[in-house]
């Protein structure tokens, strides 16, 4: 079975997740192997981020290639 429904499961089947800064009006890549490199590859989905350099929450959109 496959598990998409965690950080390491969309990792390992090619899949990414970006992020929608609604003030920047700009998206951006969430780095999925830097996560799983420092232990949150077990994280689920329903993550809450926030933008880097404004600090508004962003909404977050499964994509795969």
């Amino acid at each position: 079975m496959i598990d998409l429904s965690a950080l390491a499961g969309l990792l390992e089947h090619h899949h990414r997740l970006d992020a929608y800064c609604p003030h920047r009006d700009q998206w951006a890549e969430i780095d999925l192997a830097a996560m799983a490199a420092v232990g949150l590859g077990d994280c689920r989905l329903r993550l809450r981020v926030t933008c880097r350099d404004c600090g508004a929450f962003n909404s977050v959109e499964l994509r795969w290639w």
